[in-house]
């Protein structure tokens, strides 16, 4: 396949992704400046977990002469969900139990 008249080798991949983590404010707020940060003392106890999976897929387009990527394409699909525990006093809006996003995504870039 050519790119502007240049051959170029095609690499292609496809990856699976999945989304399983927690972030304790308390840690955060340590890491951050200790307990004296401020806030330190509300975020104790309080947590945002998210989970899901992402499908993705790249395409590389390479000028194997000189080494460089020519194009690039990237998209995927995402389904995650975001729940709470031990939220702070005023966060009563957020839905405690939990907030699904579902999308997708694409980019392509090309050396100009």
């Amino acid at each position: 396949m050519t790119v502007d008249g240049v051959e170029t080798a095609v690499i292609a991949t496809t990856y699976d992704v999945p989304i399983d983590f927690t972030l304790d404010f308390a840690d955060l707020a340590e890491a951050f400046g200790g307990s004296n940060a401020t806030g330190a003392d509300q975020a104790a106890g309080f947590a945002i977990s998210y989970g899901g999976s992402g499908e993705f897929s790249q395409r590389g387009w390479v000028d194997l002469d000189r080494r460089e990527v020519l194009r690039s394409t990237s998209d995927g699909t995402f389904e995650m969900t975001i729940g709470m525990k031990g939220a702070p006093e005023g966060a009563e809006g957020f839905p405690l139990d939990g907030v699904t996003l579902d999308g997708s995504f694409g980019v392509q870039m090309e050396r100009l």
